[in-house]
């Protein structure tokens, strides 16, 4: 979140920081951030290792969240909640979303041997998983190799975010479930073609997602499907429902995220609706997955407050996560 603050900062047309504490704060994070993560491209294994361990307490360029384990049909409270960080491995993608705010300059290491060393430090500072994101991080060729560093390292929970679209090939699921990925973590906009080419900037992409995703589920993987609500599918967002119910329904579960104002967002504004546009459309995709037996949730991070739909709270991350211990932040 302060990462995307600092966007918002470097991107309002003005090229200004905030003046006051605020801004003092936030250039001198930058400037450690800047500084540290030279150190840490430019290390080897062990380097990398002792530098993490000195600056373990700082600031470092991965997300750590805290999430409610989903298991199929239902979300069990007993369990602890999941502890994972988000690792971006690619810059470039195979698609070309109309509200992508993805902007990573770099990956977050070089190479497998940096990654090894990070995953240690992960696996000691008690984190319990990794999601690797990019970019599309299937477009890097050696990541069934990263994930299984991840696995040896002794990470329980590896997610790969995705939008499925390499995964049509079906020896790829095989390579990445050898490699121990457990969950894959994909984008589904909406049911219809024309919209998601419209959403995605890539001809043909339903098509290709829902084999992708057919091939994971094949290959033993477990899938959530994330929808990000924009103004041009959030007329659709029921009719998605009935379609992962009908034809998808092996997937664990449908996430409705909400777009952010951010990256080519900037440049496309009529993407962003005013939220008060989409509740109606929302509630009734979600008392339908109810009906339908999909798992439908709203995250708290990029999702809207559930005020706004009241009665249907259950279907909030944030709502479960205040009912199973306090969130949990590094």
């Amino acid at each position: 979140d302060t990462v995307r603050a600092a966007l918002r900062f470097a991107t309002d047309r003005t090229g200004s920081v905030a003046n006051g504490h605020t801004g003092l704060v936030l250039r001198q994070n930058i400037e450690r951030t800047e500084q540290f993560f030279t150190k840490l491209r430019e290390s080897t294994s062990r380097e990398l290792s002792e530098l993490l361990e000195k600056r373990h307490q700082s600031f470092m360029e991965v997300e750590v969240m805290q999430k409610v384990p989903i298991r199929r049909r239902s979300v069990d409270p007993a369990d602890l909640p999941v502890v994972e960080t988000k690792l971006d491995v690619a810059t470039r993608c195979n698609q070309n979303c109309v509200f992508c705010f993805s902007q990573a300059a770099e990956p977050t290491c070089r190479g497998r041997e940096q990654y090894g060393g990070l995953f240690a430090y992960l696996k000691a500072r008690g984190i319990d998983g990794v999601v690797f994101s990019g970019g599309e991080p299937t477009l890097v060729p050696e990541l069934p190799e990263i994930v299984s560093e991840a696995i040896e390292a002794g990470l329980l929970n590896v997610t790969l975010e995705t939008n499925a679209l390499e995964f049509r090939n079906h020896g790829l699921a095989d390579r990445y479930r050898q490699a121990g990925l457990q969950a894959a973590f994909v984008s589904l906009h909406s049911a219809d073609s024309a919209t998601v080419d419209r959403i995605t900037g890539t001809p043909g992409s339903l098509a290709r997602t829902v084999d992708g995703i057919r091939n994971l589920l094949t290959a033993g993987i477990e899938v959530h499907l994330n929808c990000v609500v924009n103004r041009y599918n959030h007329p659709q967002l029921s009719q998605l429902v009935r379609f992962v119910a009908e034809e998808l329904s092996g997937a664990t579960s449908l996430t409705f995220s909400y777009v952010a104002p951010l990256g080519r967002a900037l440049d496309n504004r009529e993407v962003v609706p005013r939220i008060t546009e989409t509740v109606s459309n929302l509630g009734t995709a979600l008392q339908l997955a109810d009906e339908l037996g999909v798992i439908a949730f709203v995250p708290g991070r990029c999702g809207i407050p559930y005020c706004l739909l009241p009665g249907l709270e259950r279907f909030f991350l944030d709502y479960r996560m205040r009912k199973i211990a306090p969130a949990t932040h590094h």
